[in-house]
């Protein structure tokens, strides 16, 4: 995923991990490449000016090889594994909020009502340090990895505020069991923010939508949704769609699974508005080319981040792991979007009141949620049985 957050409880959109390796290890020990590999880090250990330990030597060159392969892929150490998943028989929390690397370094984005957002981060702040840790440099995973602890305990945050201030925070760590849907009522219209997929999303969101008027426009705000489980996004996209409407097909070396509508959804026809920004990735945009694609929606914003792959975690028998891509993703027709990202049907990158009206939202809601009233005039996709338009699409 190019620029992707990380959520402190770690939604990741992996499969369950796969086997150690270590049955393996007797191929690799007759392997004239992995000779070749050890002779020469064994040299290094022997002979370098500056002494390292062979397992040193081992990390170091895992760490600078794997994303050189592959974009997400990431070695973890045992301590980092035990870190970001806690030891056995030990529970550990985090603070509820995603961080995403921007131009200005980590930023924060709490979940509602999170121990985060209680404690004062805002979206947007600066993550500066965490126990007093400079995180310059660091990656979110990084910094996630810092700020995950075993429960309970209290983490102590420094972050930098939009208005350029410096506040230092002491943040209890919880179990994070993240609310992934806010609905916001209006006349004619009904604002739901989704900010990421996980298995409780479909059924917060088909219970707020089912308190919705069925004449009343769906605005369904993507915007910043990095994604978490794709198989999620699906049972969503398939409550908008007829039986049999073709949703994701995820290619895997051995094989290609394709995942459909299974009967006509409970919200078939509704008038659905899709709100996308660049931050919008990977299960975000599996929602938004299902529905796009299938006529059920139209999308409005920027065009999207362009993930369209999936990860594993690869268990070691040191304890550690690695973090590979293992599989590509489409969408009906055959789309792809990684790296590309999704244009909306309708662009507009900046939501303001000039362009969406003047609807005052409660302060409830995190301050990226937008003012906004849907255009006279916009497309509303509420016949999803339409062959969908195609020359907005890559």
């Amino acid at each position: 995923m190019p620029n992707l957050s990380v959520l402190l409880f770690f939604i990741l959109a992996t499969n369950a991990p796969a086997l150690p390796l270590r049955a393996q290890e007797e191929r690799w020990t007759r392997n004239e490449a992995m000779l070749t590999f050890f002779e020469a880090l064994r040299a290094v250990e022997d002979h370098a000016v500056e002494p390292h330990t062979l397992a040193e030597l081992v990390e170091s060159s895992l760490r600078e090889l794997l994303p050189t392969l592959d974009p997400h892929a990431e070695y973890l150490s045992a301590a980092e594994m035990e870190k970001r998943f806690g030891k056995p028989g030990e529970v550990y929390g985090g603070v509820g909020m995603e961080l995403r690397l921007t131009e200005a370094g980590v930023s924060c984005f709490p979940y509602p009502d999170s121990p985060a957002e209680r404690a004062g981060i805002r979206e947007g702040d600066i993550l500066v340090a965490v126990d007093l840790q400079d995180v310059k440099g660091m990656n979110p995973r990084e910094c996630a990895t810092l700020i995950r602890g075993p429960l309970p305990s209290q983490v102590h945050l420094t972050v930098r505020t939009r208005d350029n201030e410096t506040r230092k925070l002491n943040v209890l760590r919880q179990q994070i069991n993240p609310k992934t849907v806010v609905l916001r009522k209006e006349p004619g219209e009904a604002l739901l923010r989704v900010y990421t997929f996980n298995a409780s999303t479909p059924g917060e969101f088909r219970r707020l939508v089912k308190g919705v008027a069925p004449e009343d426009t769906l605005i369904v705000d993507l915007r910043g949704n990095q994604g978490g489980s794709l198989y999620d996004a699906v049972d969503i996209a398939a409550f908008f769609l007829p039986e049999g409407r073709e949703i994701l097909t995820v290619h895997k070396r051995d094989g290609s699974r394709i995942w459909k509508s299974p009967a006509d959804g409970p919200f078939v026809g509704r008038r659905v508005v899709l709100l996308q920004d660049e931050n919008s990735a990977s299960a975000a945009e599996v929602l938004l080319a299902a529905l796009t694609r299938n006529g059920a929606a139209t999308s409005i914003g920027a065009r999207s981040l362009g993930k369209g792959t999936t990860q594993q975690l690869f268990p070691l028998s040191t304890g550690g792991a690695i973090l590979l891509t293992d599989g590509t993703l489409e969408g009906p027709g055959g789309l792809n979007w990684n790296n590309t990202g999704l244009p909306p049907d309708i662009p507009l990158p900046d939501f303001n009141k000039s362009a969406w009206g003047a609807v005052t939202l409660s302060d409830s809601l995190p301050p990226a949620f937008p003012d906004i009233s849907i255009p006279p005039g916009t497309p509303s996709g509420e016949n999803p049985t339409k062959t969908p338009k195609n020359e907005n699409m890559p």
